[in-house]
């Protein structure tokens, strides 16, 4: 890709199945990193994985570790499957938590969108807060479920959610709760965007409540 395709700006890969051995492994779409930094790369949409978590019940269970650091033109970033987060190893490192500085060598990316029919995020786990690394993440319709921890760690994203119903909110385990993780008083400072017909609910709902601002999606 970085040697040969110098045109490519759209690389849809949600298709692809990636085969995942162990728990550490993540998808670099530029494995030589910041020696080839990858300059065409707008639009990523990423898709399955096979991984150390997976059962026949829930194939994607760990769902694809993708890792798109040092594609410095990307601008979308679109995860397709249940469990997809971005890789550890793509984020800045910055005062102990790796999501502080935004993706490594991806200074253009703007816009994380978790696409229709994707029904979770991960479920309480550590790193749920590494979707927040853009200035706007969006939520699909069809989410029902929602780590804890995703908003609560030095997230400043704005958030837009379509889901009508506020989507249950599960820690560790996974445990149902009712609140965010929200130790350093983030999501106060946060926007909110919802459908208009569900601003009263999202805004009396525990957890999704914690948002300083709760405003209505305008198309």
């Amino acid at each position: 890709i970085n040697t040969y395709l110098h045109s490519l700006e759209i690389l849809d890969i949600s298709d692809a199945i990636y085969i995942c051995t162990n728990l550490g492994y993540d998808v670099k779409i530029n494995p030589l990193g910041e020696m080839a930094v990858n300059r065409t790369i707008r639009h990523l949409i990423v898709g399955n994985a096979l991984g150390a978590n997976s059962t026949a019940e829930d194939p994607n269970i760990g769902g694809a570790v993708v890792n798109p650091s040092y594609c410095i033109a990307l601008e979308t970033l679109t995860l397709t499957v249940n469990g997809s987060v971005i890789s550890e190893n793509a984020l800045k490192q910055s005062s102990g938590w790796p999501n502080t500085g935004g993706l490594s060598g991806c200074p253009n990316l703007s816009r994380l969108i978790i696409s229709e029919g994707v029904t979770r995020l991960s479920l309480g786990d550590v790193w749920d807060q590494i979707y927040c690394v853009c200035p706007v993440v969006e939520l699909p319709s069809t989410i029902e479920m929602i780590g804890s921890r995703v908003f609560g760690s030095y997230c400043r994203s704005t958030i837009v959610c379509r889901a009508l119903v506020p989507p249950g909110i599960f820690s560790e385990g996974p445990t149902l709760t009712t609140n965010f993780y929200d130790a350093y008083g983030q999501m106060g400072k946060m926007i909110l965007y919802v459908p208009a017909e569900s601003i009263d609910v999202y805004k009396t709902t525990s957890g999704w409540s914690n948002f300083g601002t709760i405003l209505p999606i305008e198309e």
